[in-house]
């Protein structure tokens, strides 16, 4: 996102689109908040870490890899 937003070329646009990306990421950061004080108070504690730890390098690698197919850097896999 952030490579997206300098290469708007004008600061307004980069600001927006900055500002887009952290008002769509924010509905599952509150969501993922609440949901580690109820899940650290029970007995799927262990789990909920364990996935969660799983999913955040899952969508990084994806990321990633989204970003370098977008700057051809590597070709698609599929």
């Amino acid at each position: 996102m952030q490579i997206q937003s300098i290469l708007a070329g004008d600061f307004l646009q980069g600001a927006l689109t900055m500002l887009m990306f952290a008002l769509g990421t924010l509905p599952v950061l509150i969501a993922i908040s609440f949901s580690s004080k109820i899940f650290t108070k029970s007995s799927w504690k262990d789990l909920f870490f364990k996935v969660s730890g799983f999913l955040v390098l899952f969508f990084a690698i994806y990321n990633l890899y989204g970003a370098l197919v977008a700057n051809g850097i590597i070709e698609p896999i599929i």
